[in-house]
């Protein structure tokens, strides 16, 4: 019986541990995201109907693509209208790409990149996230809160895509992050061997929203955050807040599904 009862005196104790760890991973992720989300002005965010952006995007010194982007500030609905001609879209339920016989192979992958990029300081909480916490570490010389995001399985077309979160310790800004790409039936060990980022930097207010506008893209080791490789950049510019109109995410006429 004494043994019976110790045995359920340690069992008591490890749990209320687990729970006390558990608890306090929690408070960590969500002081993390709490702080990114109160730095970007998140309610502010939301409280416009859409936003676009242009965006130029420089792939080994090379121009890779110039677009502007339109979206629902919840992400619910995406259009692309690059300058080659493209239109994309995503309706809600639909991917939608005009006109019909573009050809234009990563049309869906340039749909959800490019805005998720945008919208990532305004997403870390979306449905399917899942967030563990890391010790703060420095990047690009900055004190930065660091979280690894992932997504629970069905969550958009790369469920099993990660990010290393890191923000501005002072300031709360999205610093980068670094991510893999599974996107198009990549294996996971394999993209995880080549790990990218994204470094946030130009930050300026609009409509009182800081808003970064210069992206410079890496091949990083995520182990020492030193070793990196440059891969491209995005210049960000015309962002705008405004209602939604009847034909903003319209399915062009003679549309395809991609």
């Amino acid at each position: 019986m004494k043994h019976t009862t110790l045995l359920l005196l340690l069992l008591a104790c490890c749990a209320c541990a687990n729970d006390r760890d558990s608890e306090a991973a929690e408070d960590q992720r969500i002081d993390l995201v709490r702080a990114v989300e109160s730095a970007h002005k998140k309610a502010e965010f939301q409280s416009h109907q859409t936003v676009s952006f242009d965006v130029s995007l420089n792939w080994n010194g090379k121009p890779a693509m110039k677009a502007t982007v339109l979206q629902r500030t919840d992400g619910t609905r995406i259009r692309v209208r690059k300058q080659n001609g493209s239109d994309i879209l995503f309706d809600g339920q639909s991917h939608w790409l005009a006109p019909a016989g573009q050809d234009d192979p990563r049309a869906r992958f340039d749909l959800f990149t490019w805005h998720y990029f945008f919208c990532l300081p305004w997403k870390l909480s979306d449905p399917g996230t899942q967030w563990q916490p890391l010790p703060d570490r420095f990047l690009e010389g900055r004190e930065c809160r660091a979280g690894r995001l992932s997504f629970t399985p069905g969550t958009g077309d790369a469920p099993d895509d990660w990010y290393l979160v890191f923000s501005d310790k002072k300031q709360g800004l999205v610093s980068g992050a670094v991510y893999i790409v599974t996107y198009g039936g990549k294996d996971v060990e394999a993209a995880e061997k080549h790990p990218h980022a994204i470094i946030y930097s130009d930050y300026r207010p609009e409509t009182g929203i800081p808003v970064a506008h210069t992206w410079t893209f890496y091949g990083w080791d995520t182990d020492s955050l030193d070793k990196k490789e440059a891969l491209g950049t995005g210049e960000i510019s015309n962002v705008r807040f405004s209602d939604e109109k009847p034909q903003d995410f319209a399915v062009p006429a003679g549309a395809v599904k991609i």
